[in-house]
């Protein structure tokens, strides 16, 4: 059973909020000058305090609650550029558009996405085969070959907040400029 916020708030204490803060703090006395503050929903303390003074007491409070408003519009900024740079990269995306995708734990290896539809938020797209442009001792550098499709699957995605494309929760795809990419060579890991 979770013991709601109530139980834990002493008789007496004087509620302090700030607005657009999501905290909130109580300030009460118990054998000295004590405080404590709650984060969002949740219903136990996040921080409890005894204070020497009054004015320590109210000083920590002020920047409890000043923090958490400047944690809340931070986040507010950061969600608002997330959603700019999806925004962005939607628009800058065209049909025939190559991502590469850099995966690998014990050896690097490249796969390469071309975009082949964009409907409303969404990308179609489809895995291309790649060609060796160069290999030297335990690297090969590899670009993609436009076209050239590996197999039938065609990948419905969005673009992520950062303006790529998740592919999984271990990689991204990110938008190829023509340069040669580093993979581990056949031999050397493959």
């Amino acid at each position: 059973m979770k013991v709601p916020r109530e139980y834990w708030i002493p008789k007496g204490a004087v509620e302090v909020n700030l607005e657009g803060a999501n905290c909130v703090v109580y300030t009460y006395f118990n054998n000295g000058h004590c405080a404590m503050s709650f984060h969002g929903k949740k219903s136990a303390a996040t921080d409890r305090y005894k204070f020497a003074t009054v004015e320590k007491r109210d000083a920590w409070a002020a920047d409890t609650l000043a923090n958490a408003k400047a944690w809340e519009v931070r986040k507010a900024e950061d969600k608002a550029k997330r959603a700019a740079d999806k925004k962005e990269a939607m628009a800058k995306a065209v049909v025939g558009d190559i991502y590469y995708c850099s995966w690998g734990y014990d050896q690097t290896n490249i796969d390469f996405y071309e975009i082949v539809a964009k409907k409303g938020v969404n990308i179609e797209i489809r895995k291309v085969s790649k060609i060796l442009d160069r290999s030297e001792r335990g690297a090969d550098y590899v670009c993609a070959k436009r076209g050239s499709y590996i197999g039938e699957k065609v990948i419905k995605k969005r673009f992520n907040g950062s303006g790529n494309i998740t592919m999984n929760s271990y990689s991204s795809a990110y938008p190829w400029t023509g340069t040669p990419k580093y993979e581990t060579a056949s031999g050397y890991g493959h």
